[in-house]
C-alpha cells in the first residue's frame, strides 16, 4: 500500500509499479499545446466544456466473431427451449415441436427439464450482450466528458445507449492513469481514475493509450 500525496489516499502498490501512464508536467504541457489526436475533440462553448475521444479500434472487425458465433448458437438453444415450452402450454401447435436433444426420441423434453434450460440459458444470453456491447462500442462507441460549473459528467457508450457517472469538478484532487485490475492479451488495462474528496471515478479501460493519455492530459489541464 502506498499513500499518493496530490490525493491523500491509499492505492495498492501494484498499480504504481506496474507502470503509471499519467502524463508527466512536460508531457501534460506537450499534450495540452499540440492537436488532439484523431478520434478526440475538445469543444468549449463558454457555457460548458465537452471532451470527446472516440472508443473506435481497429480490432473491432475480429470482435464481432465471438459475438456474433455464440448469439447464433444461443438463439437455437433459446429457440428450441422456448417452443417446447410455448407447444406444451397450448401457444403453438404441436407442429413446432423439435426432439428433445439427447433424448434419442421425438417427443419433447418435460416442461420442468425446458425450463430448467432456459434458466441455464439466461447466462448464455448475458454474456452474449455483453460481448455485443464490447463489440459496438469498439466499433462506433465514444466517451463523454461533460464539465459545466461545479459538475462534471462521463458518459461511455454508443449512441443513446450510454453508462457513466458524475463527479464535481472542485472536488477532484488528481487524474491519473492507472491498472484497471483486468488484462488484455497478457497485458494491464488501464483506466482514468479521477480521485477526489467525495469520491472516485474510473472509466474508459477501452480507450487506446494515445487517446486515453490526451484525456487526462486534457482534464488535468482544464
Amino acid at each position: 500500500v502506498a499513500l499518493c500525496r496530490a490525493c491523500q489516499q491509499l492505492h495498492r502498490l501494484s498499480d504504481i509499479t506496474e507502470g503509471d501512464d499519467t502524463p508527466t508536467d512536460a508531457e501534460l504541457e506537450k499534450i495540452a499545446d499540440g492537436e488532439p489526436p484523431n478520434g478526440c475533440d475538445l469543444k468549449d462553448n463558454g457555457v460548458e466544456t465537452r471532451l470527446t475521444a472516440s472508443t473506435r479500434s481497429g480490432t473491432a472487425f475480429f470482435m464481432w466473431f465471438f459475438p456474433l458465433f455464440w448469439n447464433s448458437i444461443t438463439g437455437i438453444f433459446l429457440s428450441m427451449a422456448l417452443g417446447s415450452i410455448l407447444t406444451q402450454a397450448g401457444v403453438l401447435p404441436s407442429s413446432w415441436n423439435l426432439p428433445g436433444i439427447g433424448s434419442g426420441s421425438s417427443s419433447p423434453m418435460p416442461l420442468p427439464e425446458d425450463i430448467g434450460r432456459m434458466v441455464v440459458l439466461l447466462t448464455f444470453i448475458l454474456v452474449g450482450f455483453l460481448t455485443f456491447g464490447m463489440a459496438a462500442t469498439m466499433t462506433a462507441g465514444r466517451v463523454l466528458v461533460v464539465l459545466k460549473g461545479d459538475r462534471g459528467r462521463v458518459r461511455t457508450g454508443v449512441g443513446p445507449v450510454t453508462w457513466g457517472g458524475t463527479f464535481r469538478t472542485s472536488a477532484v484532487k488528481s487524474v491519473s492513469i492507472r491498472n484497471a485490475g483486468s488484462s488484455t492479451n497478457g497485458k494491464p488495462d488501464r483506466e482514468i481514475v479521477l480521485d477526489g474528496d467525495e469520491k472516485t471515478v474510473k472509466f474508459v479501460s477501452m480507450l487506446s493509450p494515445a487517446r486515453k493519455r490526451w484525456l487526462a492530459a486534457a482534464l488535468r489541464d482544464l
